[in-house]
C-alpha cells in the first residue's frame, strides 16, 4: 500500500483504525422514510448512510425486503447504469458472480422495470444466500441460476449488460472484516488474478455486440485489478469506458495505457475499498441465437388458485412438472425459455399444487401479486412471528393470510380450527432470544 499510495499512504492506514460506515439502499418497490439523521449516499439514487448501525434482525422492515444492507462504495454500480443510458429502455441483464445479491439488487432498482435479470452464482451454499435475498427483494424480472461461469461460453450472445464482482483478496474489505485479512497472501493474489481472467474469458462469449461489461474487485492491488482490466482491451478487444463523474464523488482513476479503472479508498470517501472498470464490446455479427430453441413451459394451472392472486397475473402462470406455481410476464417468456434449454434457471415460487393452492414465502413478499386476506400486526406481534411463535392476539379468521407490517407482506399464516399455523420460512426466522436482542439494543 505505501507503494501504491505513496505519501498518502498514512491517511489510508489511519482510515482503516475508525469504523466502517453502515449504509443501506432503500428498495423502490417497497419505499421506506428514514429517521432525519440519515444522510444520502451521494453517488446512489436511493442509497443512505445511517448515524450507527441498528440491530437489523429486530427490524421487520428488514425482514419484508424494504432496503438492503449494503457497503456503499458498492452502490457507484448505480451511477455507472445512469450514466451510460442503460435505464430508458429494457435490457437483458447478468450479475455472474452474484451472491449475496446486493449488486444484483443495484442493478435490479437502475434498469428499465421490464428489464430481465439473470443472478447466478457457482457456490451452491452462497446460491442459498442469494436466492433468499432475491426473493426478499420482491421482483418478477429477476431470474437465478446456479452453474460455473463456464456455461456462459457456449452461449450466442445473450446479454446486454454484464456484471463480473470476480472473487478477490479482500484487501478493501479488512476493515469491516479483519479476520478476513489471515487468508491474504502474494499467492492468492497470483490465483485470485488467474480466476478472475478465467471467468471473464468465460462469460464474455455471453455478451452482445455493443454490450457493457463492468468489472469490479473489493481489492487494492493492481495485480487483480487494472492488469486484468488491461488483458480485456488487449487480448480480447473490448473498449475501456471513462466515466468522469465517478472522480468527482472521490473515487482515484487508476490508469494503464488505454485502460481506466476507478479505486474507492477508505480515506478518500466513505466507503469500503473498491475497484471498478467499465467496457463495452466491439460491434461485430452476432452468433446464431437461441431463439429456435423448444420451450418447455407448462400452463395447467387450476381455476381455484385465482382466488390467492392477483387476476392481471393468473394468464401468465405456470406450473411445473412437480406442481410448483410461478409467475413469468409475457416480455420476459422468451429470454427465460431459451436460457433455461442451456441451464437450469430459476423462478421465484409463488406456491404448489398440494390438495389445493399452498401460497408460498415468494408470494408473501410479492404482496401486490396477492389478493388474499392480510392482517396487520404491530412491531411486538411481528418480532413474535419473525421468531415464528403463535401471535395469540390476533382475531381469529380461517384459510390463508398475508401477515404485514405497516403495509408489506412479512409471510404468511393458516387459521385451522382455533389457531394459526405460522408459515414463516424455517431457514429465515430469527433463532437468537428476542429478549436479550431488545435489551442488547436499548
Amino acid at each position: 500500500m505505501e507503494s501504491l499510495l505513496s505519501d498518502d499512504h498514512a491517511a489510508f492506514f489511519q482510515a482503516l483504525s475508525l469504523p466502517s460506515p453502515v449504509s443501506i439502499r432503500i428498495n423502490p418497490l417497497k419505499p421506506v422514510s428514514l429517521a432525519e439523521q440519515s444522510r444520502p449516499v451521494p453517488w446512489c439514487k436511493g442509497g443512505w448512510y445511517l448515524r450507527e448501525r441498528p440491530k437489523f434482525i429486530l427490524d421487520p422492515l428488514w425482514h419484508a425486503g424494504c432496503y438492503y444492507v449494503q457497503e456503499p462504495s458498492s452502490m457507484i454500480i448505480d451511477l455507472v447504469i445512469r450514466e451510460l443510458n442503460l435505464t430508458k429502455s429494457p435490457v437483458t441483464a447478468l450479475d455472474l458472480c452474484a451472491a449475496p445479491g446486493g449488486k444484483t439488487t443495484i442493478i435490479n432498482s437502475a434498469l428499465h422495470p421490464e428489464s430481465f435479470i439473470l443472478a447466478n452464482e457457482v457456490n451452491k451454499k452462497r446460491f442459498s444466500i442469494l436466492k433468499n435475498n432475491m426473493i426478499r427483494w420482491g421482483y418478477t424480472n429477476v431470474f437465478m441460476s446456479n452453474e460455473d461461469p463456464r456455461i456462459f461460453s457456449s452461449l450466442p450472445p445473450q446479454f446486454d449488460l454484464i456484471l463480473v464482482d470476480a472473487p478477490c483478496s479482500g484487501e478493501g474489505l479488512f476493515r469491516k472484516d479483519p479476520q478476513s485479512s489471515r487468508h491474504w497472501s502474494q499467492a492468492n493474489i497470483r490465483v485470485c488474478s488467474r480466476r478472475q481472467s478465467r471467468i471473464l474469458k468465460d462469460v464474455l462469449p455471453a455478451l452482445n455486440p455493443g454490450g457493457t461489461l463492468i468489472y469490479t474487485t473489493c481489492t487494492f492491488n493492481h495485480e487483480e485489478n487494472i492488469k486484468v482490466a488491461q488483458n480485456l482491451v488487449d487480448d480480447v478487444g473490448l473498449r475501456s469506458i471513462e466515466i468522469p463523474l465517478i472522480e468527482s464523488h472521490g473515487f482515484l482513476p487508476i490508469k494503464s495505457q488505454d485502460t481506466i479503472g476507478y479505486q474507492a479508498y477508505p480515506h478518500l470517501l466513505k466507503g469500503e475499498g473498491l475497484f471498478l472498470a467499465v467496457f463495452q464490446k466491439n460491434e461485430s455479427p452476432k452468433r446464431d441465437s437461441l431463439k429456435n430453441l423448444r420451450k418447455t413451459r407448462q400452463t395447467n394451472v387450476p381455476d381455484y388458485i385465482n382466488a390467492s392472486l392477483s387476476s392481471e397475473i393468473v394468464p401468465n402462470l405456470h406450473a411445473s412438472k412437480t406442481n410448483d406455481i410461478f409467475y413469468l410476464a409475457p416480455e420476459h417468456d422468451a429470454t427465460y425459455h431459451r436460457l433455461n434449454d442451456r441451464m437450469a434457471v430459476e423462478l421465484v415460487k409463488l406456491g404448489q399444487l398440494k390438495k389445493g393452492f399452498v401460497p408460498s414465502h415468494g408470494l408473501a413478499m410479492r404482496a401486490h401479486l396477492f389478493s388474499g386476506s392480510t392482517i396487520a400486526i404491530n412491531y411486538d406481534e411481528a418480532l413474535q412471528y419473525l421468531y415464528k411463535q403463535p401471535v395469540e392476539e390476533l382475531n381469529h379468521q380461517v384459510g390463508w393470510h398475508l401477515v404485514t407490517y405497516k403495509g408489506y407482506g412479512l409471510g404468511l399464516i393458516k387459521g385451522v380450527g382455533r389457531r394459526y399455523n405460522n408459515y414463516y420460512p424455517n431457514s429465515l426466522r430469527i433463532r437468537r432470544d428476542i429478549k436479550r436482542l431488545r435489551q442488547a439494543s436499548d
